[in-house]
């Protein structure tokens, strides 16, 4: 069972991002117009408490464990974030090494020859995480500036 904005008559189970996104304003601000509007469905309602998500104004984020190493990750669609490829294959040591490293806020630096799975590696990750992703090419001539540009855009998006 889904639930109407009461703005526009759009369905979503949640209207967080929606709010956001389409009507440019928080959960407070549709309550004043919106008196007494769900802001969840029944049956988001449901599943928040069956799985133990934490819902926060602005995110839905529940708890998950991935090659034996836990985080919480946004189970909301987010920009920048990788497609899930399902027929791609973990090499399970490697992927929790840089999970644990980024669980632990740790530098990482991937080598390795042109086409080995580096860049795939942290997609794929990422995607299963719901973390957005930015790449960028590092060619002789990436400037310092074009790598602030770059970020400083990804940021707007994220």
């Amino acid at each position: 069972m889904e639930i109407y904005c009461g703005l526009c008559g759009r369905k979503e189970h949640q209207l967080f991002g929606h709010l956001r996104d389409v009507h440019e304003m928080n959960p407070d601000r549709y309550r004043e117009r919106c008196k007494d509007a769900p802001l969840i469905s029944e049956d988001m309602a449901a599943y928040i408490r069956d799985a133990r998500i934490v819902a926060t104004e602005d995110s839905v984020k529940k708890q998950v464990q991935l090659f034996g190493v836990e985080f919480v990750r946004d189970i909301l669609a987010r920009q920048l974030v990788p497609q899930v490829d399902e027929a791609y294959v973990f090499q399970e040591d490697l992927a929790r090494q840089v999970l644990i490293s980024l669980r632990d806020n740790e530098k990482i630096l991937l080598v390795g020859p042109t086409g080995c799975g580096k860049s795939t590696l942290i997609e794929q990750l990422a995607a299963r995480l719901n973390w957005p992703v930015v790449r960028v090419a590092a060619s002789g001539g990436l400037t310092e500036s074009d790598l602030h540009t770059v970020f400083s855009k990804a940021r707007a998006l994220a």
